[in-house]
């Protein structure tokens, strides 16, 4: 099928032609075939379908490179750090057995709607449901391209250390509690022997509609076997990896106590960095790991909102890209960006690196902190990079079709100076109410702001009514268990917090 989608400025992302006026696109399937003026192209033949008028600008879709579905909807839990919050969501009321799967068909389809509505036609879901069929169903219902990254994790649940040495530091009443009970990250373990069993599967099942990645959680949750596996597992496969790295500053601490190195030189040491890696996060590698990462062409994922709400940083990724690293960028999930609007995470990312910098200093102040056209470029072309998706992210012939149409003239209200540069009035301004619509693979997601693959209301509601009926029937014992358990994690992490909190100077920024 032909399309042709019309803008009054094209944002095309090609170096070469960066804006268009009044331009036109020639979509055929799920190609771009031609990109030229508006008049040059509206007599094409086989034109079947046209979107986009004189209002609309059309943009690059948007690749969100770092994200879980699961429990997107736990807003307005406590703020907390990174370890103390994996404790207590732990303790977050779970669906019973017999509505598990279709719990997470409709959380995942509410959140994955979410993302469309911002500009998203590209996510990876780094997730670990016990049944991860629903899960991958529901990206098809919708149509949203996706990148599928089952969890693997085996060891550190509680703390970062092994979960029978914590234990051991319980009251013998407490410990006969907690154990078996899945608090932490416990509940989710995914070793290695059942893990790549269940990836074989999902890639035999949908490998020809999805891309499947090889998830180990982070250094500090598999063992160095574990890592290892995943390298030979990925030559073998030609798939790519996706773990977190130096999320937190108690991370790093780990891993200067454990291993006398960082958490980026001990994945050098055993071999693990080489190209088709991404990290998200990235909030605290040191000096020589920047250098170890653009040596191996390893892509870092900035989550800053996330970042934020955890209390962990601010990734200086403006002087991570000018020391040569791709950097891409992601919502997180799991509740912490309170809600999936990628937008506000391009803004985020482009103002967070105006800060002035203790570590890692701009070369030249005058241009500190992120262009528009940078952010967009994290935003499209690197977050495919992170996936090994070529011809993607730009609106050029040969190019994949996704795109974004945004209703201008509502973006523009009530004013926008007739000077302006185009990508960064879109990076400043536009919200998800001003896209009207959203390509993914050459097919229609959203249409004058309407979801027209699922119907959404439908989906909705039913999804609220199985919330409440999971409220209703909460486990108070169990959070009970976690508030008694929460301060022998204080006690245990303790001596880490009186470590300065950065590598050399005395703050971060």
């Amino acid at each position: 099928m032909r399309k042709l989608i019309r803008g009054a400025k094209v944002l095309t992302q090609d170096p070469k032609q960066p804006v268009i006026i009044d331009g036109a696109i020639l979509v055929e399937n799920d190609r771009i075939v031609e990109v030229d003026t508006y008049e040059a192209l509206r007599k094409s033949p086989g034109i079947e379908q046209e979107l986009g008028d004189g209002d609309t600008w059309v943009i690059p879709g948007f690749v969100n490179a770092h994200y879980h579905h699961d429990r997107v909807f736990s807003m307005g839990g406590v703020d907390c750090p990174l370890e103390l919050w994996l404790l207590r969501a732990s303790g977050l009321d779970s669906p019973p057995p017999d509505v598990e799967d279709e719990f997470n068909y409709l959380v995942t389809l509410v959140s994955a709607i979410q993302l469309v509505r911002s500009g998203v036609t590209l996510t990876m879901d780094m997730a670990w449901p016990n049944n991860h069929r629903p899960v991958i169903q529901a990206y098809l219902d919708l149509g949203l391209d996706l990148v599928y990254a089952p969890t693997l994790r085996s060891q550190n649940g509680y703390v970062y250390e092994a979960d029978e040495k914590f234990l051991a530091t319980l009251p013998n009443e407490l410990r006969q509690r907690v154990v078996g009970q899945g608090l932490g990250l416990t509940g989710v373990y995914r070793p290695a022997g059942p893990y790549f069993e269940t990836w074989t599967e999902l890639k035999s099942e949908f490998g020809n509609r999805i891309q499947l990645a090889i998830a180990p959680d982070g250094p500090e949750w598999c063992s160095e076997t574990e890592l290892r596996q995943t390298t030979q597992r990925s030559e073998k496969e030609g798939a790519c990896v996706h773990l977190h790295n130096s999320e937190s500053p108690l991370e790093r601490e780990w891993a200067l106590q454990t291993r006398n190195q960082t958490m980026t030189e001990y994945l050098a040491e055993i071999g693990f960095l080489r190209p088709g890696i991404s990290c998200g996060h990235g909030v605290w590698y040191g000096e020589n790991d920047v250098e170890l990462l653009v040596a191996h062409e390893v892509v870092t994922v900035h989550c800053p909102a996330s970042n934020l709400r955890l209390g962990n940083g601010i990734a200086p990724v403006a002087a991570y890209l000018e020391a040569g690293m791709t950097i891409a960028l992601g919502t997180d999930g799991e509740g912490l960006t309170d809600r999936s609007n990628f937008l506000d995470e391009m803004r985020l990312a482009a103002y967070l690196q105006r800060i002035p910098s203790a570590i890692f200093p701009s070369r030249n102040p005058w241009t500190r902190g992120l262009t528009a056209q940078t952010v967009f470029e994290m935003a499209t072309v690197n977050g495919a990079k992170s996936f090994r998706k070529e011809k993607l992210g730009r609106l050029q012939p040969g190019y994949r079709a996704d795109m974004v149409l945004v209703n201008a003239k509502r973006m523009s209200m009530p004013y926008l100076w007739p000077g302006h540069a185009p990508y960064s009035a879109v990076l400043q301004k536009a919200e998800p109410d001003h896209i009207d619509a959203v390509i993914s693979r050459g097919r229609v997601l959203l249409d004058k702001g309407r979801i027209v693959t699922v119907d959404e209301e439908i989906i909705t509601r039913k999804l609220q009514m199985l919330f409440e009926h999971i409220w209703k029937n909460g486990d108070e014992q169990r959070k009970t268990l976690i508030r008694e358990l929460e301060p022998f994690l204080f006690q245990f992490f303790k001596p880490w917090q009186e470590e300065p909190t950065c590598f050399v100077l005395p703050a971060r920024w």
